[in-house]
């Protein structure tokens, strides 16, 4: 592995795998990358095993100082077709207002991108995620898993992943900005940042998936903006403690499109007369509201 430093920030770049057993604190950007082609070269000189990027219980990456961005990347490898990329474990990491990017190019079909334990989290402005695969039928690549949901706390999430699901788990307002899944389940819930003075709502931007969808606000509201949710063939569930209602901009677009069933729960209302009703297409619905 090769380590640079320049102007407080950190880059970090590994053959095979990179393991985080000590704290880093940055005043600039932590740049990431196992699986490097140009450090695992080629004819078996790369060690075999997984190039996990692995951080011990316990441990922080934090460029909040200067709020930089974190971006850590496993790629799919050199020319060996033993050169197996690994999961991206991650314990906490801390941009402040800067962003956080994770990619996984797997090269198997088993890796993902996951917790190392409960009180792991991710903080910045805004979180990417990417799991893809070049295996074929990578039906066990996940962000996140259904008992271990990916902890976060951030204002913009972007997700992509082509295996078994995407699960996370937010403090304060939330912004799904574009989230894919070509196969797996996908559960969004957000909890209040009493610290914020956030309540958890969330703005549904853009969502396209193949299977089950849940999207959950404990404590506040859903909005959906235009065309928001595309769920193909999977059930689709909204449940929120204020309202479900449509964005301003709102025309007569279907903002959830699934030929299976619908269901929106809502503490004190579905829809509203300032911004219209929410419009859907689906096989069956069903709404229930307190308010």
């Amino acid at each position: 592995a090769t380590a640079t430093s320049a102007g407080g920030s950190l880059t970090l770049q590994a053959g095979r795998a990179i393991l985080v057993q000590a704290s880093v604190i940055l005043e600039g950007s932590f740049t990431a990358t196992t699986n490097d082609a140009n450090r695992a070269g080629s004819g078996n000189r790369r060690d075999d095993g997984d190039a996990t990027f692995l951080m011990s219980d316990g441990v922080t990456i934090d460029t909040s100082t200067g709020n930089r961005d974190i971006s850590i990347s496993a790629s799919i490898g050199g020319s060996d077709s033993d050169d197996d990329s690994g999961n991206i474990v991650i314990e906490t990491l801390n941009a402040g207002t800067g962003n956080v990017t994770l990619t996984n190019d797997d090269n198997d079909n088993s890796r993902g991108i996951l917790r190392a334990s409960a009180d792991s989290l991710i903080a910045g402005e805004s979180l990417n995620l990417s799991v893809t695969s070049t295996a074929t039928g990578a039906v066990d690549d996940s962000l996140g898993l259904v008992t271990a949901p990916i902890l976060t706390r951030v204002s913009n999430l972007s997700a992509t992943t082509v295996g078994s699901g995407l699960f996370i788990s937010n403090t304060g307002d939330l912004n799904l900005t574009n989230l894919n899944s070509t196969s797996g389940v996908v559960d969004v819930r957000s909890i209040a940042d009493t610290a914020a003075g956030d309540d958890g709502s969330i703005t549904i931007t853009s969502v396209n998936v193949n299977n089950n969808l849940t999207i959950e606000s404990n404590n506040g509201s859903i909005t959906l903006a235009d065309g928001a949710i595309q769920a193909g063939s999977g059930t689709v569930v909204l449940d929120s403690a204020g309202s479900i209602t449509v964005a301003a901009t709102n025309t007569t677009a279907a903002d959830i499109t699934t030929t299976s069933t619908v269901t929106l729960a809502a503490g004190t209302g579905i829809g509203e007369a300032t911004t219209g009703a929410i419009d859907l297409s689906g096989n069956q619905i069903a709404a229930t509201t307190a308010g």
